[in-house]
């Protein structure tokens, strides 16, 4: 291993037995295969596939749960904590439209455990990579009331975009200082988009000090694994954010058909071996931890 402690800022657990994820069941977006993962996925089996990394806290994101209760995930998730030591924090899933938003939000502000929110924003011209309910939430003024109040119950908001709603994204950004964002999965640059368009939105959204990124989801816009290829991406975000602001995330299970968990730390550390030990360290544990919160 060449890495110390490892805080995984991005993972999902899911209990298909007893729970409802629509997505999961017959429902998938277009254009992804679920296949792979489709199954039960337990605390047991996450430190299964990470056995050999040295994962001492995690963080779970929302996973698609009924969003006709998504306080049942943070129940559940809460629950599993309590008995089982994993998840350390949890990104649940809110409708920030709603009209009901605060008082979702709320009940999820009452679990010890939950740091953030995340909701899908991912639109895209292509229905293959369309994820999001509609395509203009960051406009829209209801959206942006939810997601103000975030910044009162001292809650993060994981955003997950595409390159091209990065400057309306650089514009929500703007008019919420107080809201702490972390960008999902890089960014998402996705082979459809030019890589210039990638590049100068990371650098705009690196811009603003409420902003952070993971280093995470690499199968959603990589066709294989490989160090080389992913290099140029992971060295243009670490030189927008710097070493504070970038996450690793493993986003297991999802990546596990892609990357096993091990080699992914490892090809991400060998990425950055030209480092200072203390930006590795930072990058793989500490700025999770800051950014989550996980020693308050």
């Amino acid at each position: 291993m060449i890495v110390g402690s490892v805080v995984d800022a991005h993972h999902h657990l899911w209990d298909l037995t007893h729970n409802n994820y629509p997505w999961l069941t017959g429902k998938s977006p277009v254009g992804l295969d679920v296949t792979p993962f489709a199954h039960d996925y337990h605390v047991d089996d996450y430190l299964r596939d990470a056995a050999g990394v040295p994962v001492g806290r995690s963080v779970h994101v929302q996973a698609g749960w009924d969003t006709a209760d998504p306080v049942g995930e943070t129940r559940w998730l809460t629950e599993v904590a309590e008995r089982e030591g994993y998840p350390h924090a949890i990104v649940a899933h809110a409708d920030l439209s709603a009209e009901n938003a605060g008082e979702e939000l709320r009940a999820h502000a009452s679990s010890p455990l939950v740091r953030g929110v995340r909701m899908l924003l991912t639109w895209h011209p292509e229905a293959r990579y369309r994820r999001a309910a509609r395509p203009d939430f960051l406009s829209d003024p209801a959206w942006q009331r939810g997601l103000g109040m975030l910044g009162d119950l001292g809650l993060s908001f994981d955003m997950q975009i595409y390159p091209l709603q990065m400057t309306a994204a650089v514009k929500v950004v703007q008019a919420f200082p107080a809201v702490r964002f972390i960008v999902d999965h890089m960014g998402l640059p996705i082979e459809t988009e030019r890589p210039r368009a990638w590049e100068e939105g990371i650098r705009r959204l690196a811009d603003h000090p409420n902003v952070a990124i993971k280093l995470s989801g690499f199968s959603h816009f990589l066709s294989a694994w490989n160090r080389e290829t992913a290099r140029p991406l992971v060295e243009t975000v670490m030189s927008a954010f710097g070493p504070e602001r970038c996450l690793f995330g493993s986003n297991y299970p999802v990546e596990r058909p892609f990357v096993e968990f091990r080699a992914l730390v490892e090809d991400i550390a060998l990425i950055l071996a030209d480092q200072p030990e203390r930006t590795v360290e930072r990058m793989f544990c500490r700025n999770a931890v800051e950014w989550y919160r996980l020693d308050a």
